[in-house]
């Protein structure tokens, strides 16, 4: 397979935010291998490995992860209605964003790229509380109860 100038733009844009090989290797075709050691000459150690989580539900256990997923989530879905840009495009300028908002901040780009992937595949859905109109991220927890981070008010569709 040939790779071109843009997969290879992507897939450095990619490793400098540190996404999963898998991710990379899905969004360029490029061969993991050939990844694996891009990554090791830009970092100086191998690449995380370990299953990735693929869904959201997996990644929103705590209150606090919870709402970090729903800040980047409406970061995306901002992004995602301003944007013309490819469906990985938007991810990278939402984690962007996201990025910016706290230095604190624990959510990594491997895990924004799960979460935007269920948004676009409408298996979880961003919503306002109808109390204090907070973004609320829907079908996101295992409890299936979806409360308000915020004001704790349950929140539906």
């Amino acid at each position: 397979m040939f790779e071109t100038f843009q997969e290879y733009s992507l897939a450095l844009e990619l490793l400098r935010r540190r996404a999963r090989i898998s991710i990379i290797h899905r969004e360029t075709g490029i061969s993991k291998e050939v990844l694996r050691t891009a990554y090791k000459k830009l970092y100086g150690c191998s690449p995380s490995s370990g299953a990735l989580k693929y869904s959201t539900r997996g990644l929103t256990r705590t209150n606090r992860s919870y709402k970090e997923t729903t800040l980047f989530a409406f970061c995306y879905h901002k992004v995602d209605k301003l944007s013309q840009a490819s469906s990985i495009q938007k991810i990278i300028q939402a984690f962007d964003i996201y990025s910016q908002t706290d230095s604190s901040r624990q959510l990594n780009f491997s895990a924004a790229w799960v979460i935007a992937k269920d948004i676009a595949s409408k298996s979880v859905e961003l919503s306002l509380c109808k109390n204090c109109g907070s973004p609320v991220l829907l079908n996101a927890r295992e409890s299936n109860i979806d409360k308000c981070g915020i004001c704790k008010a349950k929140v539906t569709a």
